[in-house]
């Protein structure tokens, strides 16, 4: 069975939440606090000011599992951003163990405003069961549910998605 864990895993979810990651289009390392980085005024982000910017993990769920075939456990988190509008782009987020030293260390975009019901690891793959957007579906209201799987490149440190 896939492990997944949620909010009662206090330890690694108390880890994750207090670690930095490299946010994936402002390309600055960005430290989060109880699991949130938050700016009230202008962020200046990929050269863009931002009126108000929000990062963080999204809804709690994180998977712990080996993803670079080593051995050590390492773990998959879905991560948010809101730039000040109504957009909140989802982003897949992997934290290697490197050495005993947890580091986040590749991204791949998810899409604006989907939702990610739950997130495990399996046979070093993640997969994401998730509500994503259909051609006619408004901005606000994703209704195409998918399972998406994604495999981590530990030599090119990306993550694609698996057919």
């Amino acid at each position: 069975m896939p492990v997944s864990q949620e909010q009662d895993d206090v330890l690694s979810l108390s880890f994750l939440n207090n670690l930095e990651y490299l946010h994936s289009y402002c390309r600055v390392p960005l430290k989060l606090t109880d699991g949130w980085f938050q700016l009230p005024e202008n962020f200046l982000c990929n050269q863009e000011p931002t009126p108000r910017f929000l990062f963080g993990i999204y809804n709690t769920k994180i998977a712990i599992g080996d993803l670079n075939l080593d051995g050590k456990d390492d773990a998959a988190v879905v991560l948010t951003t809101n730039y000040g509008g109504t957009g909140n782009f989802r982003e897949l987020a992997i934290v290697a163990n490197q050495d005993g030293v947890l580091k986040h260390v590749a991204s791949v975009e998810l899409g604006d405003r989907v939702v990610v019901n739950n997130i495990f690891i399996q046979n070093s793959r993640v997969i994401l069961d998730m509500v994503t957007h259909w051609p006619e579906d408004g901005a606000c209201c994703p209704t195409q549910n998918v399972h998406k799987t994604f495999q981590y490149d530990a030599l090119q440190k990306e993550i694609s998605e698996v057919q």
